[in-house]
């Protein structure tokens, strides 16, 4: 083997760049081929199912509550001692997308599993399904998960429990988080729960929650955060639409703040905190109202921006403006000049 090749660095980034069965053919070759490959096809697991069988034979099974996955045969402690030893170190991304039940498989490596954590370089967690799912989530969480996602909604079922469980569990087996990305949903039974893993993970720098009818609480909570640098509310599909700002915090507020986003907030409502806060640090601004404002409210809120800003992003929904007649509308009359107070 030519010495260039020998280099582990190097045959990463050829593998990177690799079709992923000439990568798996490549791990069968040598062992330190092999080890490089196992690093770069498990770097990112997507699909538990394909990860699992690395451990026992796994099989896809129809009942009347969907598919279901199983082991057969169930594998044995030395099969998770192999497991564990040659594939569970090399994980550092998991992606969960399915609406399917892997509970008897994560059941079965939970009775195997020692208490060290099941993947130990784990950093990026990304779970989307029921609240089944999430409970299923948990066995994954570890004081080096640094980037955590979860996306489902709740129909039926408790919210407030699930959603109190959710802050329990993020607070206290992710304690050093430093990016919280939640897509939940109804998502004003969050805003309490929010507030406790807020108030416990001062480490947190990017943070996308839902735009709530009451997002003055969150502002509070987080507006000496040392750490926050990314702050977005996106739009969650709610018909309420973002109705309390609140009122003027006291001191220096998001010093650290570079990007702030926010979904279905009126511009007039926004302008009223904006023009309180200078927030010198911020770089990027983002807003979409529900409706097409009206120029008075345009102007108002351009006004109201942050001195240092770099980027600028204002939009609206497809809604009619909350208290004008559509045929009033002046926009079409808002022009460059209207920018003059952001333009340098």
């Amino acid at each position: 083997m030519h010495h260039v090749l020998q280099i582990p660095e190097l045959l990463r980034i050829i593998f990177e760049h690799g079709e992923r069965e000439a990568v798996v053919q490549c791990a069968q070759v040598c062992r330190m081929l092999s080890e490089v490959a196992l690093d770069v096809l498990w770097h990112t697991v997507d699909s538990l199912p394909a990860f699992a069988n690395l451990l026992a034979p796994v099989k896809k099974e129809n009942n009347n509550d969907g598919v279901v996955y199983e082991f057969d045969p169930l594998p044995g402690f030395k099969d998770w001692s192999r497991f564990q030893s040659t594939y569970c170190d090399r994980v550092r991304v998991l992606r969960f997308k399915d609406h399917d039940s892997f509970s008897p498989l994560l059941n079965m490596i939970q009775r195997l599993r020692s208490l060290s954590p099941l993947l130990p370089k784990l950093h990026t967690l990304d779970w989307e399904g029921n609240h089944n799912r999430f409970l299923d989530s948990a066995i994954f969480m570890h004081e080096g998960v640094r980037d955590y996602c979860l996306r489902y909604s709740l129909q039926g079922h408790e919210v407030t429990s699930i959603a109190e469980a959710v802050a329990e569990a993020i607070t206290t087996r992710m304690p050093s988080l430093t990016a919280l990305d939640l897509h939940v949903y109804p998502p004003e039974e969050y805003v309490e729960p929010l507030l406790t893993v807020f108030r416990n993970l001062p480490t947190l720098a990017e943070i996308t929650i839902p735009a709530f009818t009451d997002i003055f609480r969150i502002l509070s909570c987080l507006s000496s955060s040392p750490k926050l640098k990314q702050l977005t509310f996106f739009d969650c599909g709610d018909d309420e639409a973002v109705t309390d700002t609140g009122i003027a915090l006291q001191g220096e507020i998001f010093a650290p703040l570079v990007e702030l986003s926010i979904c279905r907030v009126s511009y007039s409502n926004l302008s009223s905190f904006l023009s309180q806060h200078r927030l010198e640090g911020l770089r990027i601004f983002r807003v979409y109202s529900l409706a097409i404002e009206e120029r008075k409210a345009v102007e108002q809120l351009l006004s109201s921006f942050a001195p240092n800003l770099v980027e600028l992003d204002i939009g609206h929904g497809v809604g009619p403006p909350a208290t004008a007649d559509n045929t009033n509308i002046d926009f079409q009359h808002i022009t460059f000049d209207d920018f003059r107070a952001i333009s340098r």
